[in-house]
């Protein structure tokens, strides 16, 4: 058993599940696929929505990712990011 789980249970599909958009999002943006960068966008926005929602019910440690998500979300706003999408 580790932590509780045995091995080839629920565990290690609950892992590929979530390792699976970390290799593939990355992939298409390597790709310069737009519809990727939208995706990405919403998903910094909606991340700063949660590290808001959690920083003012009381937990500090948030500020780290609230960062790292309007970092990302600013960072492909910008006009050369888009252009850099479009141009194949």
């Amino acid at each position: 058993m580790i932590g509780g789980f045995r091995l080839g249970d629920k565990t290690t599909e609950v892992n590929t599940v979530e390792e699976g958009p970390a290799v593939g999002l990355p992939t298409l943006f390597y790709r310069r696929i737009d519809w990727e960068r939208v995706v990405v966008l919403v998903s910094a926005g909606i991340s700063t929505a949660v590290c808001l929602v959690g920083l003012v019910a009381g937990g500090f440690l948030l500020v780290v990712p609230l960062a790292a998500a309007v970092g990302s979300f600013v960072l492909l706003v910008r006009p050369d990011s888009r252009l850099w999408f479009h141009a194949r």
